[in-house]
């Protein structure tokens, strides 16, 4: 059960880390409303809101009759609206930065549980770099780029967990 606070946040957190550690794929319809709802103990207002924040990133297709799928997770369809959406003004890119606090600790949280020895002596290694290319911004945001770059992977097995909403 979350809190009563932020619960529609926790919520689309928690369906993003399903996503993230791949238990749910593109394609992939969810459980119907009231079961999921229920299995994660939480009110079908609240679940609709999250799952509308989600549909808003381009993270789930809500289909009125059909139900709720995992949308395609490339890069350029969750990211399609977002020229539009900064024009409108200054305020949104704090709204993006919200946004990312929502989503990056299930992904992050994906990684760290799936990450070979390899990757995270590679991690450690960029980290280290960090460090030192801190106070250059060109070269830091180039660190960070080729880190995302390099640190793709595709898993070559599902595996749904037996109590996957907990």
């Amino acid at each position: 059960m979350f809190a009563r606070e932020q619960l529609p946040e926790r919520i689309a957190s928690r369906l993003v880390s399903l996503i993230a550690e791949r238990h749910l794929r593109p394609g992939d319809k969810l459980p119907p409303e009231r079961e999921l709802a229920a299995s994660m103990q939480v009110s079908r207002p609240s679940l609709r809101e999250a799952l509308r924040a989600l549909a808003m990133l381009n993270i789930v297709e809500i289909r009125q009759g059909s139900g709720t799928y995992v949308r395609s997770l490339q890069p350029e369809v969750l990211v399609e609206h977002f020229d539009f959406v900064f024009a409108l003004d200054d305020a949104t890119f704090a709204e993006l930065l919200e946004t990312r606090k929502l989503l990056e600790p299930g992904l992050a949280a994906a990684a760290a549980t799936h990450a070979t020895q390899d990757e995270l002596d590679r991690l450690r290694a960029w980290l280290a770099r960090a460090a030192v290319g801190a106070d250059d911004p060109d070269a830091f945001l180039e660190l960070i780029w080729s880190c995302t770059r390099s640190s793709r992977r595709r898993p070559t097995t599902r595996s749904w967990p037996d109590s996957w909403l907990a």
